[in-house]
């Protein structure tokens, strides 16, 4: 079987300066404050002020159990803020609207499924002026397609939504994971004001730095919030442990964790590369297919061209031992979202299976026929 829903990283060689004084863990195992420990949200702090280009005040970070929790929160705390539905530019992270149904009161509101051109910056502009729009998820650069918005257009949301009040969710998770370190001036702020009363920030240090597992997040609350996030942290059971704490304090000063940081970037870039030469070798019609990402850990192919029904092109592969995320779970129909993590081996397989079911046509506009049966031979199971 092979298993394209999640992004698994490959262990790295054993560094004797990356290994961990695992003792000093049990100095105290005692609960700590809900939003974490102060000395640690201050350093977390002063590393969410290199990504956003603007100084994060200590009080307004909360540690969370990755970016997913700290979605949940905002989520949660906006919907007591302002009442409306939670708008998310198309195509999103596929766990948003059973968050905004868990956690918020409003609806998920998003451009239709047959809606133009992807992250349609117009639409969502038109949702920030709308009154009845409780919140906005920004994520920028997006996942799935790796694609990070021009430099301004957080400034002109932040403007557009003013006369309503409406909350914007700045989800930066692969804002540390830039194919082009000249692209880090898109994700910055240009001024620090919207963090006093309507902008949040979500990240996640774990995932820039290739330890995803690890389930290290941060929540960065607008100033005028902290009391209702300090409630809502205090009530819930999934905070932060302290030994992850700890964790998080080493990721973010040991050099070998940086180095990693750092590194992760530029594999990600070599291996969409990897992917393009493959396909351009084997399967030259699908390469112009492959949607080229500008940051974070995935990519995606449009089949829009070859495939009318993506749920069936996922029975398809299903049916031949090849797990997929496609884009009718991503609210843009017609992708399939790859993770750059993936074995050359995989995603080698994957090509394979997608070159006999999408069977491509003289005419490239020509959409072509599902083949759903399964493969005539087993496939092996792979891990990536």
């Amino acid at each position: 079987m092979i298993d394209l829903l999640t992004a698994v990283y490959r262990p790295a060689s054993d560094d004797d300066n990356a290994s961990l004084d695992h003792q000093r863990y049990f100095a105290d195992i005692n609960y700590t404050d809900s939003a974490g420990l102060s000395d640690i949200r201050a350093r977390t702090a002063r590393y969410i002020s290199q990504i956003v280009g603007v100084p994060i005040n200590p009080s307004t970070v909360f540690l969370t159990n990755g970016a997913d929790h700290a979605i949940s929160v905002a989520l949660s705390a906006t919907s007591q803020l302002k009442s409306g539905d939670v708008y998310v530019p198309s195509p999103y992270y596929f766990k948003y609207p059973h968050q905004i149904e868990l956690y918020h009161k409003g609806r998920l509101a998003t451009q239709s499924a047959n809606g133009g051109e992807p992250l349609n910056i117009p639409q969502m502009l038109t949702a920030g002026r709308n009154n009845q729009t409780s919140a906005i998820i920004f994520n920028n650069p997006n996942n799935p397609l790796g694609l990070i918005h021009p430099a301004g257009v957080l400034d002109r949301l932040i403007e557009a939504s003013a006369p309503t009040g409406t909350h914007i969710i700045y989800d930066i998770v692969y804002g540390d994971t830039l194919f082009n370190p000249a692209d880090a001036k898109h994700i910055r702020l240009s001024n620090a004001d919207p963090l006093k009363d309507r902008l949040w920030l979500v990240g996640s240090i774990s995932k820039s730095h290739g330890i995803p597992g690890w389930r290290l997040g941060f929540l960065v609350c607008p100033e005028q919030s902290v009391e209702l996030i300090e409630h809502i942290t205090e009530i819930l059971s999934s905070n932060i442990s302290t030994i992850s704490q700890f964790l998080l304090n080493d990721v973010l000063t040991l050099p070998s964790f940086d180095m990693r940081r750092q590194n992760l970037a530029t594999e990600m870039a070599s291996s969409y590369d990897q992917m393009l030469a493959h396909l351009e070798e084997n399967h030259a019609w699908l390469a112009p297919h492959l949607l080229k990402p500008q940051a974070g850990i995935f990519c995606c192919i449009d089949v829009r061209d070859f495939c009318s029904d993506d749920q069936k092109l996922k029975q398809a592969l299903q049916n031949r031992g090849v797990k997929i995320k496609v884009g009718s779970a991503l609210g843009y129909p017609g992708l399939i979202r790859l993770p750059l993590t993936a074995q050359k081996s995989d995603y080698a397989e994957l090509f394979e299976h997608l070159a006999q079911i999408l069977i491509p046509q003289a005419n490239p506009s020509a959409r072509a026929v599902i083949q759903d049966k399964p493969a005539s031979t087993p496939v092996a199971r792979l891990v990536v």
